[in-house]
């Protein structure tokens, strides 16, 4: 008997007989799924958000789509701050501030008045926020479809990937949107080859592709030809028109107590290009009461020097938290600030809040994004105080230094005051290794072109008493006499990267650890090397001529890393 061997069909390979084979099973698998999913028209609303369909509720009225205010913040601007004690709504981007009221039409954009498409609604003790009235801010672009009952929301900055349904020439059947990218997904609804649709991600040989209608799912690779990538808008806010010193600067505070000081008086400060006098005090209900002065702004002018007048708090916690938990309070402020920069022909505002409750964090950084637009409208800089990471809650903690920064042009970081004077023991102002690890601390949270290093321009001189020991703050010319004329000197400190002095006097002891022209050389190396818009020293009377040549000396040498902020 014959024995008869099974032959493969002579035009027919097995990788082509399988591959036909896995065909018809897919084929087969794809047609029948598990099912239908229900359809996305039926019941409630859905959002869909960049090719997401999110788990939020939305109210359709009309020709608007509203969102609860929680599922706004959550998903749509995480900056966005309702005030329920005032019953405002306020949004901030780069370069608008903006205070919506309950049900009115009328709003303020940047404290001048705009019509709004649609208010936003207070409806079963939710605040709803109408999506498409206020799209142009961010920008995004909101479609209603009707059809299907979806609003699709995505950012116009996105850029869009665009593709073509094409079936494959084996391809025989009903082509499905599914609801996961594989065969036995559940089927969304059937689509026709030609249709245009946009696609948003890749997995595994399939696209999640979203259609005209709304609808999102997920299609296999080989059924849909991409047609091109299409760049999303520039959107970019208006540079502020500002004068800069060439490269990296150096701001010195001016501790002005009283009206009439005269810049033009003052001796040489080589290097220096911004003064920023203490001008600006908080008070009550918002109110900033004021030392400015126009003829201090005209010498300085003269001199070729910028003015950033400084706003404190006065480092009292409780007027903090009234003014930062009123949105009344501090929209007073912020038109006080502009138009006292205005009228005085100022440069800048540098804003200096200390000592603030921990609770008022996230208070303290909606003030500085509410202020940041109207500055930059102005043509004012913005700088914020802040000081290292770590540390007490009401000194360091409150400040969000990572947004700060998002917000402002520069943080200036008060490097010094590591012992205070308050402290138990004594201590050095500022050494030089606690500089760095605060400096490197900050830098995880604030670009180093928008960072400024504070130097101080001042020590302590610590003296021993009954139960401890007690400090006076000496500035650099007072430091360099007492050691002149108690004979001293000094000695390295290898701990903390500072020369010290210590003496005996009337059986106290006494110490200071100095700050002299070798450390500030070192800090300016520092903030050099590690790429900083520059530095800032507290403050001008406490400094002498010979510390700002040292610091110009290195300035003079600093080959700038940023363009500017």
């Amino acid at each position: 008997m014959a024995r008869h061997a099974r032959r493969t069909p002579p035009s027919l390979g097995w990788a082509a007989f399988l591959a036909i084979l896995w065909a018809g099973a897919f084929a087969l698998a794809y047609e029948r799924g598990w099912g239908a999913a229900p359809a996305l028209s039926l019941g409630e609303p859905q959002l869909v958000f960049e090719g997401e369909i999110l788990p939020v509720q939305l109210r359709l009225e009309g020709e608007e789509a509203y969102l609860r205010f929680e599922d706004f913040h959550t998903y749509i601007d995480p900056h966005a701050y309702f005030d329920g004690g005032e019953d405002l709504l306020v949004l901030t981007t780069k370069d608008r501030w903006v205070i919506l009221s309950e049900g009115d039409l009328e709003a303020w954009i940047n404290e001048e008045p705009f019509r709004l498409a649609a208010p936003w609604r207070e409806m079963g003790g939710s605040v709803w926020v109408p999506l498409k009235a206020l799209s142009f801010l961010y920008p995004l672009n909101v479609t209603i479809h009707a059809e299907t009952g979806l609003v699709t929301v995505d950012r116009a900055t996105t850029p869009r990937l665009m593709g073509e349904i094409r079936t494959p020439a084996w391809w025989e059947g009903t082509l499905w949107l599914k609801e996961d990218p594989h065969a036995r997904s559940r089927r969304l609804a059937a689509v026709d080859p030609g249709r245009e649709v946009r696609v948003w991600g890749e997995v595994k040989g399939w696209y999640l592709v979203q259609l005209e209608d709304g609808r999102v799912g997920w299609l296999p690779k080989d059924h849909v030809v991409l047609t091109g990538l299409f760049p999303g808008e520039t959107v970019r806010p208006e540079p502020r028109p500002r004068s800069l010193p060439p490269g990296p600067f150096h701001l010195t505070w001016d501790l002005v107590t009283v009206r009439g000081a005269d810049p033009s008086r003052y001796p040489p400060l080589p290097g220096v290009g911004i003064l920023s006098p203490t001008w600006f005090h908080l008070e009550e209900d918002g109110l900033v009461a004021s030392l400015g002065d126009p003829a201090y702004v005209a010498a300085a002018h003269q001199r070729g020097l910028l003015v950033w007048a400084l706003f404190s708090n006065r480092f009292d916690p409780d007027l903090t938290h009234a003014f930062l938990s009123s949105t009344h309070a501090r929209r007073e402020a912020a038109r006080q600030l502009v138009a006292q920069a205005q009228a005085l022909q100022l440069d800048g505002i540098n804003v200096d809040f200390e000592n603030v409750y921990l609770e008022d964090k996230d208070l303290f950084t909606q003030f500085i994004r509410e202020l940041s637009p109207l500055m930059r409208r102005a043509g004012l800089v913005l700088s914020v105080d802040v000081t290292f990471p770590g540390g007490s809650p009401n000194w360091s903690l409150f400040y969000d230094r990572r947004a700060l920064s998002e917000a402002a042009d520069f943080i200036m970081v008060m490097a010094y005051d590591q012992t205070p004077g308050n402290a138990p023991s004594p201590g050095p102002t500022a050494g030089l290794p606690w500089v760095r690890k605060g400096v490197e601390a900050t830098l995880m949270e604030v670009p180093p072109e928008k960072l400024v290093l504070g130097l101080p321009f001042y020590t302590r001189l610590w003296r021993e008493e009954e139960g401890g020991w007690k400090s006076t703050a000496l500035g650099l010319r007072q430091q360099e006499e007492t050691v002149r004329e108690k004979k001293l000197t000094p000695v390295w400190d290898e701990v903390h990267g500072v020369p010290r002095v210590e003496w005996q006097e009337k059986g106290r002891r006494y110490r200071m650890w100095l700050e002299t022209e070798e450390t500030l050389r070192r800090r300016v190396e520092l903030a050099r090397d590690l790429g900083l818009a520059g530095v800032a020293s507290w403050q001008l009377r406490l400094g002498h001529e010979g510390a700002f040549e040292e610091v110009k000396a290195i300035l003079d040498d600093w080959t700038p890393r940023r363009d500017g902020p």
